[in-house]
C-alpha cells in the first residue's frame, strides 16, 4: 500500500525522521480512546511513500533524501500544481470507496 503526504508533511519529515515522526506525541494530553501507542500503530515501515508537493518545495525533499539514504528509496516524490493538492487527496481518501 502507498502512503500519500501533502507537502506540508515534508516539512515534517525534513524536520526529523520518518521513526521520529510516527512515534511523536502531541503536546496536548490525551485521553481515553484517543490513546495509541507506539507498539499498537501498524503497518509495513517499509510501505513507499508518495509526497505531492509543488516546485518551491522540492529541495526540501530532496535535502531529507540526503540526509536519510537508508529510506530515500522509499520516498517519491512528485511535483503537482499546489492548486491540484486538495482534489488529489480528496481521490485518494475516496479510493476503492463505493
Amino acid at each position: 500500500m502507498k502512503r500519500l503526504l501533502t507537502a506540508a508533511s515534508v516539512i515534517a519529515l525534513v524536520a526529523v525522521s520518518a521513526p521520529t515522526v510516527m512515534g511523536a506525541a502531541s503536546s496536548a494530553p490525551a485521553t481515553g480512546s484517543d490513546v495509541t501507542s507506539a507498539a499498537e500503530l501498524t503497518g509495513d515501515e517499509n510501505a513507499p511513500i508518495v509526497v505531492w508537493l509543488d516546485e518551491t518545495r522540492l529541495p526540501a525533499i530532496e535535502a531529507w533524501q540526503a540526509a536519510h539514504p537508508e529510506q530515500a528509496d522509499l520516498v517519491t516524490a512528485e511535483v503537482v500544481d499546489i492548486l491540484q493538492i486538495p482534489a488529489k487527496i480528496a481521490l485518494a481518501n475516496n479510493a476503492g470507496r463505493s
